[in-house]
């Protein structure tokens, strides 16, 4: 009876981190940002500097095109960009990408 109680504990102990440290909206944005600066780094030059003027504008845009789904322990994100949908996971207070998928072109 007592190891049942222990795994219920620890159950809920972890369940309980989850949800308090599921990533809000906010942190998604803080997330392309960051990746946004670090990819126009990798770039250097003009683009190196275009790319930390405008990140915050590019960010903004990209959070405006996501729909979060919380799941109280975990969230999802999708991102709608022309014809790309990028997919995310937020867990454990991290952004993880997932997919990042081309959506097919309609044929007339």
């Amino acid at each position: 009876m007592k190891r049942i109680h222990l795994v219920a504990l620890v159950v809920a102990g972890v369940l309980t981190l989850l949800a308090l440290t599921n990533p809000p909206m906010d942190a998604y944005e803080r997330y392309v940002h960051d990746n946004l600066i670090v990819a126009s780094n990798k770039q250097g030059g003009l683009r190196a500097t275009l790319g930390v003027l405008f990140s915050g504008a590019a960010s903004s845009y990209v959070a405006n095109a996501t729909v979060r789904s919380n799941y109280l322990f975990f969230s999802v994100y999708q991102t709608h960009l022309g014809r790309r949908t990028y997919t995310s996971l937020g867990l454990m207070g991290g952004i993880f990408m997932l997919r990042n998928e081309r959506s097919a072109e309609a044929v007339d």
